[in-house]
């Protein structure tokens, strides 16, 4: 992973960032010349000329040589257009960087370093005619840079820049050769509005289309839509909340007792139902009253600025699902509440999908955007917290690869027993059971990497295994091809042999006669 810095241009960067855009777009002369031969009218041309001279001079290396030469100097062609385009963009804003970008409060510069090295750049200026839109310019990444993140972390820095300054949203331009930016944008969370053809000449014969992309700030009324959607989706939990006060053995308990108390004392099945049915409507009023309280204090901590907690920093995000004008889905990601128990890790919050589109994946997609966005800042771990209602949302979060390893219930006796002790006893119980979790997880932790070490050996057993069978079956069907030579290929082999053997009967009796002639000698 490349460690890289952004920061604002500076003048002594100016040689650096026109010869970093130069480049850059020079690199799409080949793309350019790619969508050439693909338009219809050049493929008819290249036919044509093809055809005509393979006609007249009945000789093929003459219409290859044609074509050749026409490809040639259509390169050379598309290149001199294509330079002059830079050159014109450099004699726009790039000319004077600090006065163009860094003028006036609303547009900056950027430039991102590797190494004390220049290796990308962006711009961000108002949009022409629409001063509530910021106009994103002049992204570039060296070659050797790209796919470590450093155009979307500019992306990022010229969004904030957006926000903070009150535009409602931040709009490009790319061409239609640019597909490795497009997909960048769009996984940003740009989306395309709007695609037209240059209306000059050469945009109409190279059919050179422009697509306009945008990427809408949240204003205060889409603020107040998701606090809506937040409360509707927290009142969806109230009725199961009383089902489950209703079907709990302590209710049923506490009912029966209730009953009995007030029949013996009073010999009235009437009393005991009226103060049975009290007890009821005191029930549901205190978890209406719970779930009432939680909401409220949603509201008034996190919930209350979402733009200043989720979106103002680093490692916290909110993202939202829409269908048309409609949020149907949100989940937010901030640091935990107690960072000493978990650690390195952040937790996932306010997960929340409209009823009418459930069932279609969109909560799994979330969380695999909270856990893609936690890995890419090299998070350990995610961690959320649910109620005992939120029965769905355990089987969506144990499918994608959540578990549990906490489980709190503040029942009115666990907290008569904690305001009972107290003052520092109450701390230090509360401090030992924490180790005490905290050790369970250590454990947990160890079991499964134990489980997994097991399991990697296992499998490498498994290949060696497999190796091992795989060089039996070879070594078998080698005896196998010496066992199945024919019957001519054995008569050769037999010949050879004879020959061999003769070859050397010949040399004994050469050197044989070398030496009895040198004992004549």
């Amino acid at each position: 992973m490349v460690s890289y810095h952004i920061r604002e241009y500076r003048p002594g960067d100016h040689e650096t960032v026109r010869d970093l855009f130069a480049t850059g777009m020079s690199e799409y002369v080949p793309t350019l010349c790619l969508h050439m031969l693909k338009q219809p009218w050049v493929i008819l041309i290249l036919a044509c000329t093809f055809s005509l001279l393979l006609t007249s001079s009945k000789s093929l290396l003459l219409p290859i040589l044609a074509i050749t030469l026409l490809l040639a100097v259509g390169r050379q062609l598309l290149g001199y257009i294509w330079s002059m385009y830079i050159d014109r963009c450099l004699q726009e804003d790039l000319l004077d960087i600090q006065a163009t970008y860094l003028g006036h409060k609303g547009s900056c510069f950027w430039v991102a370093e590797v190494d004390e090295c220049v290796v990308a750049t962006v711009g961000a200026r108002p949009a022409e005619g629409q001063r509530d839109e910021l106009t994103l310019k002049r992204m570039s990444v060296r070659k050797d840079y790209r796919g470590f993140g450093i155009a979307k972390a500019l992306c990022k820095t010229v969004i904030c820049f957006a926000r903070e300054h009150g535009y409602s949203s931040v709009v490009l331009n790319t061409l239609m050769v640019q597909h490795e930016a497009r997909a960048m944008y769009e996984g940003v969370g740009f989306h395309k509005y709007h695609h037209y053809v240059l209306p000059t000449v050469y945009g109409r014969l190279a059919h050179c289309t422009i697509s306009k992309y945008r990427y809408d700030l949240p204003s205060a009324e889409d603020y107040e839509m998701l606090r809506t959607f937040y409360i509707q989706g927290i009142k969806e939990h109230i009725p199961w909340a009383l089902w489950h006060f209703f079907s709990s053995p302590q209710t049923h308990l506490g009912l029966l007792s209730i009953f009995l108390l007030i029949y013996l004392s009073s010999a009235s099945y009437t009393l005991s139902l009226v103060a049975t049915s009290i007890f009821l409507v005191v029930g549901m009023l205190s978890m209406k009253k719970f779930w009432d309280d939680y909401l409220q204090h949603a509201l008034a901590t996190d919930m209350m600025d979402i733009r200043k907690t989720y979106l103002e920093t680093k490692d916290s995000c909110f993202w939202v699902v829409d269908a048309g004008e409609e949020v149907v889905g949100m989940v937010a990601i901030i640091p935990p509440e107690n960072p000493s128990w978990w650690g390195n890790a952040r937790e996932l919050k306010r997960m929340s999908v409209k009823k009418e589109h459930r069932g279609q994946g969109l909560s799994k997609a979330l969380i695999k955007t909270v856990i893609q966005f936690s890995r890419e800042r090299g998070y350990q771990e995610v961690v959320l917290g649910t109620t005992v209602v939120q029965r769905v949302a355990h089987r969506i979060y144990e499918n994608m690869g959540f578990q549990k390893v906490l489980q709190m219930n503040p029942s009115f006796l666990a907290k008569l027993r904690k305001w009972w002790g107290g003052g520092d006893k109450g701390r230090k119980r509360d401090r030992e059971k924490r180790e005490k979790r905290e050790k369970q997880r250590e454990t947990e932790r160890e079991k499964q990497r134990d489980r997994e070490r097991e399991k990697n050996e296992r499998l490498r057993d498994k290949a060696k295994r497999r190796e091992r069978g795989e060089e039996r079956e070879k070594n078998r069907e080698r005896q196998k091809k010496k066992k199945r030579k024919t019957k001519g290929e054995r008569q050769r082999e037999e010949k050879k042999d004879k020959e061999k053997e003769k070859g050397k009967r010949e040399t004994e009796r050469e050197k044989l006669r070398e030496k009895r002639q040198r004992e004549k000698e």
